[in-house]
């Protein structure tokens, strides 16, 4: 991120951060951008306690993600790992992160990868029920989210992989494969493809 956000006119950061990371910087996070560009931290492991691009670009992921990047202090070094797997298709000597999850994946059964995958099941509801009327509510601990059409009406628990659907006048539970996934930073709700199919 560093590189591309220096080598674009400054004009274009708000874009460029978009771009590759989908998040909308305020006006005040591109003024951090623009005010430490040119100041880097050349020890990794200093770069949360001094201040640098690379912290100002952290900070911006840190405020609006739900994970967080706190520091440099943390090394790549080899871990051992333990597998059973009774079909004998076991991962030996060093292996990379990408090379593991390929691995998982493999025996998991995925015909597909992982982004493939992804934008399958964690799909942002307004692009799965584009012409229902969606509503989020709930608590911070219980969000749901509700979707009508027609006579149809959906009730789509946060973090749980249980749909409830209200049809004249009769409420089914339905299981689905995945749970849906409520962000708080954003109140967006994502949910599998498939949901658009219980509705008409």
């Amino acid at each position: 991120m560093t590189s591309l956000l220096r080598e674009c006119e400054l004009g274009e950061i708000p874009n460029v951060f978009k771009e590759w990371t989908g998040i909308d910087i305020t006006p005040q996070e591109e003024a951090k951008l623009r005010n430490n560009i040119h100041i880097t931290e050349e020890d990794y492991m200093q770069v949360a306690d001094s201040y640098n691009f690379q912290r100002a670009i952290v900070e911006i992921y840190n405020s609006h993600m739900q994970i967080g990047f706190v520091s440099g202090d943390h090394t790549a070094e080899d871990v051992f790992l333990a597998v059973y797997n009774p079909h004998g298709q076991r991962p030996s000597g060093i292996i990379k992160n990408v090379e593991f999850n390929e691995y998982l994946c493999k025996v998991s059964g995925f015909k597909k990868p992982l982004w493939e995958l992804t934008d399958e099941i964690f799909v942002p509801y307004e692009e799965v029920f584009p012409n229902a009327s969606c509503t989020v509510g709930g608590t911070r601990n219980a969000p749901f989210l509700t979707v009508v059409s027609g006579a149809d009406t959906l009730l789509v628990p946060g973090w749980q992989n249980v749909v409830y659907k209200q049809s004249s006048g009769k409420t089914d539970t339905l299981y689905t494969r995945v749970p849906s996934v409520y962000m708080r930073q954003n109140g967006m709700f994502y949910v599998d493809r498939t949901l658009a199919d219980l509705i008409k």
